[in-house]
């Protein structure tokens, strides 16, 4: 019985865990192609139906996405965020105090997804995981975030 329970923990902590690495640590910003990574948000599966996908922002107002699972759009796609769009996303991420949420958010349950999001200003980089018990302010981000991946008009990617 003992290891039904192990191997029923063990199933249910590498399915929550499992993402691939965004690589974006604390420390700086990655840079693709001469551009820098702003904003990232990465929405981890879960045993139901949860939407898996990763979102990029860079420093020139442009996007990629990349849809895995329990989406509409699989695959690789880009878009352009308005000026205007991207100042209120930017001023957003300021106005919440990002840098000094904790860096993991989580309790002792099992099958949510997890959110990794990511921010970098002026020097500053930092990757906070939320899988359960995060603050309404940094909820309120993702959701932002959320939005705008549904808003933006994305375009197949050609890489």
């Amino acid at each position: 019985m003992k290891s039904i329970i192990y191997v029923t923990l063990a199933i249910a902590f590498i399915s929550c865990n499992t993402t691939k690495k965004m690589g974006i640590t604390d420390d700086a910003a990655p840079t693709v192609a001469d551009k820098t990574i702003v904003i990232s948000m990465k929405k981890t599966m879960c045993y139901g139906q949860c939407p898996v996908y990763e979102i990029e922002i860079y420093n020139d107002h442009t996007a990629k996405y990349i849809g895995e699972k329990n989406v509409d759009n699989v695959g690789e796609f880009i878009a352009t965020l308005p000026e205007e769009r991207y100042n209120t996303i930017l001023q957003q991420f300021k106005n919440a105090s990002f840098f000094e949420f904790e860096k993991e958010y989580r309790a002792a349950v099992s099958d949510l997804p997890t959110t990794y999001l990511f921010f970098s200003y002026e020097g500053k980089s930092k990757k906070v995981m939320d899988y359960y018990g995060a603050p309404k302010s940094l909820k309120a981000l993702e959701k932002m975030v959320v939005e705008l991946v549904n808003e933006l008009k994305w375009e197949k990617s050609k890489e």
